[in-house]
């Protein structure tokens, strides 16, 4: 999805507080149009991935204060990560993950502009891990998530804890929310003056950064990418036509580049900045081990 310069990207979040938060989102939206804001079309924008084998999605634990909370304490500066906000419940490659972010500045003969991502990961299975080309998840067969206590289980859900419980049959139809099956939400920002049509094609690049590491984008998968571009943020919807900047079709190459890499090590930093978790139902996810994941990339030359 393209989003040029005031269009706003407001809540990352799980999956079953979808509604409460477009209803907040639209009455933050016309409230500031009360404010003068001339915005012809106020769109919120919620996206979700699916937690529900850490968090009690169920629950209705998140309630309309919880999230003005969040937005009113929203700050500029560095963006925590691993397991906060949204994030808290995921895991990426069957093991703990999150929120991750990363950037790119493109050389000043290529215009000095800076790419940042911003993603919310939770995909894949161990076995398809990479990091840098090498198939980390291979090596890395032993601790995977598990429930502490079977016996906690509900019943109607022992099919989204097949995997880790030895009792998923390939034989039989695919258990919803197979490892692997999750989502990942991967929002692009840059200063680059881009244009919607470019913003589209800078929106279909994530996804190569995602195959670098090992994802496949499953069936179930949710995988959804956003750019936008803090350009031309004076261009308003009504009034006499605007002139506005513009970024060569043919010089995208470099930008590419950028989201690809950004794309790539945010969702790594994810997983490094997350610590093991206890979730419901006593689910446990493991955190990435780190030291052994450096221990196989020396094996293949690489040095810290």
């Amino acid at each position: 999805m393209p989003l040029l310069g005031g269009s706003p990207i407001r809540s990352i979040t799980p999956r079953d507080v979808l509604a409460a938060l477009c209803t907040i989102e639209t009455r933050g939206a016309l409230e500031n149009r009360r404010r003068g804001n001339d915005a012809v079309f106020l769109t919120p924008i919620v996206a979700e991935t699916f937690d529900g084998l850490l968090n009690d999605i169920d629950g209705g634990h998140i309630r309309p204060d919880h999230v003005f909370a969040a937005l009113d304490g929203a700050r500029g500066g560095p963006i925590a990560e691993g397991s906060v906000g949204g994030g808290t419940g995921m895991m990426t490659f069957e093991y703990k993950a999150g929120t991750g972010t990363a950037s790119r500045v493109l050389p000043a003969e290529q215009g000095g502009y800076t790419v940042g991502v911003l993603v919310q990961s939770n995909f894949g299975t161990r076995h398809s891990l990479r990091i840098g080309g090498i198939k980390v998840g291979e090596r890395l067969q032993d601790e995977m998530p598990r429930p502490l206590d079977p016996d906690l289980i509900p019943p109607e859900h022992a099919g989204l804890y097949a995997r880790w419980l030895g009792t998923y049959n390939d034989t039989l139809q695919q258990a919803p929310n197979e490892a692997g099956d999750g989502s990942i939400i991967v929002i692009v920002v840059t200063d680059a003056p881009l244009l919607p049509h470019q913003l589209k094609r800078i929106a279909k690049r994530p996804a190569l950064g995602i195959g670098h590491l090992g994802g496949v984008g499953a069936s179930l998968s949710g995988d959804i990418f956003l750019a936008l571009s803090t350009a031309n943020g004076n261009v308003s919807e009504v009034g006499a036509p605007q002139a506005i900047d513009h970024f060569p079709n043919l010089n995208l190459t470099p930008m590419f580049e950028a989201v690809i890499d950004a794309t790539e090590e945010a969702i790594v930093n994810a997983m490094v900045a997350a610590e093991a978790m206890e979730g419901a139902n006593r689910f446990y996810v493991p955190a990435l081990p780190i030291e052994r994941v450096r221990a196989i990339l020396a094996e293949h030359g690489y040095r810290q």
